[in-house]
């Protein structure tokens, strides 16, 4: 059975990406090339659902033709304890509802504990959604792998085109060690592989591995241990020439034990969707 199933009535769910960086805190601009998904009939407000369980009803302000998340928006920062250089993946569900899956800097699945909790007996506030008005929410916990990495899970997907864009194509992230990289301009032949992942999929004592893209193709490389960190060496130029990788490409890495040891790797993002590579 393949590793990332595909759900049996897969939806196309349109997707951005966003790196927390600058005045996020107040407002988030929403990418013009994503904005193109409605038509130009954007919704006055969206409902976030992020893997904390929770909801939160936020307001869209068109400013000078750029739409921005703002009331309510910080209000969802602060509860989710965002910080810069947090990573956020946007899934829009039906017409004004996003899923929202959140990375911590160090491109492992971000634990998200309240800032915030309401009291029993106290009225929501004006922005907070409860399940049965948004729908149960298709994520679940987090799930501890390693000291320095949180997995969450998230809906089915599978790879679309919006436009350009091309869109998570799996299960999700799930119980399984993973990661994400922006693809660097340096990084045309070889990439860095996080500690905690390393250690969770044994490379520190590996010379080889394999790899598996989007279309299943599996891609043997050679694995460089430094004193400091490990790398994905030798075969790295060639299947990012065969799968058309640039600078600002996202990538999320995944550990699945049980299926031949491969690293499946899944293109989350296309360069000019949310991130410049630079």
């Amino acid at each position: 059975m393949a590793a990332l199933k595909m759900a049996r009535k897969p939806k196309q769910n349109p997707s951005f990406f966003k790196v927390l960086i600058g005045d996020f805190v107040n407002k988030l601009r929403i990418p013009p090339a994503f904005v193109k998904n409605f038509q130009g009939n954007v919704p006055t407000n969206f409902t976030l659902k992020s893997n904390s369980g929770s909801s939160w009803r936020v307001t869209v302000q068109n400013t000078e033709g750029s739409y921005f998340f703002c009331g309510g928006w910080s209000n969802f920062v602060e509860d989710q304890g965002l910080d810069s250089g947090d990573f956020v993946v946007f899934y829009l569900v039906g017409k004004s509802s996003f899923d929202c899956v959140i990375y911590g800097p160090t491109g492992c699945g971000k634990k998200i504990v309240l800032k915030t909790k309401r009291k029993r007996g106290r009225p929501k506030k004006s922005n907070e959604v409860t399940p049965s008005e948004a729908g149960a929410s298709s994520f679940q916990k987090a799930t501890r792998v390693s000291p320095g990495c949180r997995i969450t899970r998230a809906p089915a997907r599978r790879v679309i085109n919006v436009g350009q864009q091309i869109v998570v194509v799996s299960e999700a992230i799930s119980k399984h060690p993973s990661f994400t990289v922006v693809l660097k301009k340096y990084q045309k032949f070889s990439v860095v592989v996080p500690s905690s992942f390393a250690r969770e999929a044994g490379l520190a004592e590996k010379r080889s591995t394999v790899i598996k893209d989007p279309k299943g193709r599996m891609w043997p490389l050679g694995i460089s241990v430094g004193s400091r960190q490990v790398r994905l060496s030798a075969g790295w130029t060639k299947f990012r020439l065969e799968n058309r990788l640039v600078a600002g490409d996202t990538l999320l890495f995944q550990y699945i034990r049980g299926t031949g040891n491969a690293i499946h790797v899944q293109i989350v993002g296309k360069a000019g969707y949310g991130n410049s590579g630079r």
